[in-house]
């Protein structure tokens, strides 16, 4: 059964239902400058598309706020007793937002969901967005320090990184997939 609820901050404009739905309530009102009576239907408001989310946009006191529709349905119809940040879509469809979809979880969480979806790709290596080094520097940086002619600390020097990141990738603590 569709339940509807007030939303938070918006309560007489605009309801949201545990399916995902979003509402504007009929209403009326007097313009400012002419004070002429408007009057409005209630009527379900068409979601647009943002980055594959569904988002509404809302208007309170003529700023308009473009909110995210699973985040609605789960701030007013999920409990979030461990107080996580993030809403996951269990079956990674971002358009489901039927409340028995959504679920809390923490950053990680939602990372190693999306992952085991196969949603987002594990990026190993150049192609990690923070990679200051290729493959083949790691590789050289491997066969260099191994030779004994060079140090850590030289090594960080003549490729512009830290000496940590020397340490992790000679003990093979980062870059692992490399052999």
């Amino acid at each position: 059964m569709e339940i509807w609820k007030p939303i938070k901050g918006y309560e007489g404009l605009y309801e949201i239902s545990n399916y995902g739905r979003v509402k504007s309530l009929a209403r009326t009102w007097v313009t400012g400058h002419n004070s002429i009576v408007r009057s409005k239907d209630e009527s379900i408001l068409a979601p647009k598309k943002d980055r594959g989310y569904l988002r509404v946009g809302l208007l309170k006191n003529g700023k308009r706020k473009l909110l995210s529709i699973h985040r609605l349905v789960a701030e007013h119809f999920i409990p979030n007793p461990l107080n996580k940040p993030e809403v996951n879509h269990r079956d990674g469809n971002k358009e489901n937002n039927h409340f028995s979809n959504l679920e809390w979880v923490t950053p990680a969480e939602n990372t190693q969901h999306a992952e085991s979806l196969r949603l987002r790709k594990h990026r190993k290596g150049s192609e990690c967005h923070n990679a200051k080094l290729t493959e083949e520097q790691v590789l050289e940086i491997r066969n260099l320090y191994s030779s004994g002619k060079f140090t850590q600390e030289e090594l960080a020097k003549r490729f512009n990184v830290y000496p940590t990141a020397i340490q992790k990738i000679v003990n093979r603590k980062n870059w692992k997939h490399l052999a």
